[in-house]
């Protein structure tokens, strides 16, 4: 913690850490008065230290030594080693990749989306369906219009099976229902 506060004082200008601080004795490098370099150049080498310090915990050594023990350390072997590995630590704050679907993960999955597809194709038909419908009926309402408007004699039966001749006031009526009919098929 010491070490900690006595970087600060240096990077923060306040100056070198004294030996009160530190609570240990240090070197007896003491900045000239005169000379401003000197305290930039420790707070250079205060952060480059601290730099240094916080690549070195990036890396874990694993090793067998001659007795076949498996050592684990943040510093490289020494000497006769039978087997080194070195694992690189992923940054602090870093995030962990999720874990590998299952196969029956992925056949889930895909059934899914296979099944949104087919859902969504069998919506496409329904509505091209009743898009076809209202165009055919449209065309069927503008007809029966053109006829009722054309003004030929229009014959149709009754009950009895019998052929009625439309009049005047019945055609008038058959075409506003067919008015009605093309409003509400074609919009």
């Amino acid at each position: 913690m010491a070490l900690i506060r006595s970087l600060k004082n240096v990077l923060y200008g306040t100056g070198l850490p004294s030996e009160k601080s530190l609570g240990m004795p240090i070197f007896p490098f003491r900045p000239a008065t005169s000379s401003g370099n000197r305290p930039h150049i420790a707070r250079i080498a205060a952060i480059s230290l601290l730099f240094a310090a916080t690549s070195a915990l990036a890396q874990i050594y694993t090793w067998k030594d001659e007795n076949g023990r498996t050592v684990m350390s943040d510093k490289p072997p020494v000497g006769k080693v039978q087997q080194k590995r070195v694992i690189d630590t992923p940054p602090a704050g870093s995030v962990q990749t999720p874990p590998p679907k299952t196969l029956a993960e992925k056949e889930m999955e895909f059934r899914q989306q296979q099944k949104i597809r087919q859902d969504k194709a069998k919506e496409a038909e329904e509505e091209a369906a009743q898009q076809k419908k209202r165009k055919d009926n449209c065309d069927a309402a503008r007809r029966n219009l053109a006829l009722y408007q054309s003004g030929e004699r229009i014959a149709r039966r009754n009950d009895a099976g019998e052929r009625e001749i439309l009049d005047d006031s019945q055609r008038a009526a058959e075409a506003a229902k067919a008015q009605q009919a093309v409003n509400e098929w074609c919009k």
